[in-house]
């Protein structure tokens, strides 16, 4: 049975840094970057629980909205707090 993945709205990042990281983090958002071809990588943050659930229906597709588009990314790296057990960051490519 194939699993039904739902469409994430992702914000666009244009601070950057270790402090920027924490409020969005605080705020219930995972900041994430994704590689396009051609090297070119765009910043963005994604909903921390629609994020989670997604990938725990499927670890390696998720379907993405930026800017009214809809992509879909192959999840390239999860990096995981490693007492909390949250996702801290993604590294996603196109797919």
């Amino acid at each position: 049975m194939a699993a039904v993945i739902e469409t994430i709205v992702a914000e666009a990042r244009t601070e950057f840094g270790k402090g920027f990281a924490r409020r969005v983090r605080a705020a219930g958002r995972i900041p994430a970057v994704f590689y396009a071809a051609g090297g070119e990588a765009t910043h963005i943050s994604l909903p921390q629980h629609a994020t989670t659930m997604s990938l725990r229906a499927d670890k390696t597709k998720l379907e993405v909205e930026i800017d009214g588009t809809l992509k879909n990314f192959s999840v390239k790296e999860i990096q995981v707090d490693p007492i909390r057990r949250v996702i801290v960051h993604l590294d996603l490519v196109a797919a």
